[in-house]
């Protein structure tokens, strides 16, 4: 019964904003169910915090978040928001009532190092953030494979039912570069930073880019929940990837 009534007042909302009061293009505020804050950060990288949460259809668009930094407090403020589509055509509605997840990626930029609270949702959600202070000029102390896509998926080869892996699709960039390690490191509120580090073997280099596709378990249980995979890559760049736990994607 319960239920019921949350869907029918989810429905009925939608309709509402369908009959008119929703312009097409006008920016409103989401609410964000879960902020995911990786740790790591130094004064060199481009700092991220990742927004996860529902849109109540799949026309709106979702926007980058809006980031406001108070840098006499320390303190940030990142507010998810979407735009709405047209909602109705010819007198009918043209988006259904479905809720539609989002995850959104707040860049920060590069930060002095220190320690700062970043907000979302009013102050409902919050977490601390350090950034450290880089010990070289770059913006990379180790080197990182250059990534273009991360996913997870389940692990394959017969493993536990409900394991999974993350799945990295990049390349080589010369003949020299292949992989050290890939460290997967967990962090605070339901977090994995990947670190796919390569090293340089031989001295006579082709300049012949290599693609490569490996797959990396996570080895940490996982539960019916949300969960940041961060994945670094060259240039002080990274790429996220928020998925549900166990029992299903």
């Amino acid at each position: 019964m319960r239920n019921f009534f949350k869907t029918k007042l989810l429905t009925l909302g939608t309709l509402f904003l369908g009959t008119g009061l929703a312009i097409a293009g006008e920016t409103y505020d989401l609410s964000a169910n879960d902020l995911f804050v990786p740790e790591g950060f130094d004064d060199n990288d481009n700092v991220q915090v990742i927004l996860d949460g529902w849109i109540n259809n799949g026309c709106d668009q979702v926007l980058p978040p809006k980031v406001d930094i108070n840098f006499e407090d320390n303190t940030i403020h990142v507010q998810p928001q979407a735009q709405t589509e047209a909602q109705n055509h010819d007198g009918e509605l043209k988006c259904l009532p479905v809720l539609t997840r989002f995850s959104s990626v707040a860049d920060l930029g590069m930060l002095p190092y220190g320690n700062y609270e970043v907000k979302t949702n009013n102050g409902w959600l919050v977490h601390n953030i350090q950034v450290l202070e880089a010990t070289n000029s770059g913006p990379d102390e180790l080197l990182f494979a250059k990534i273009d896509k991360a996913r997870i998926d389940y692990a394959l080869d017969g493993a536990a039912p409900g394991k999974m892996e993350v799945v990295l699709i990049g390349d080589f960039l010369n003949t020299c570069q292949t992989w050290d390690e890939i460290e997967i490191q967990t962090q605070p509120n339901n977090t994995f930073v990947v670190s796919p580090k390569i090293k340089i073997e031989g001295e006579i280099c082709a300049q012949v880019m290599t693609p490569f596709t490996v797959r990396v378990p996570i080895d940490e249980p996982l539960v019916e929940a949300r969960y940041l995979t961060h994945v670094r890559t060259i240039d002080g760049k990274a790429i996220n990837v928020v998925f549900t736990g166990s029992p299903e994607l």
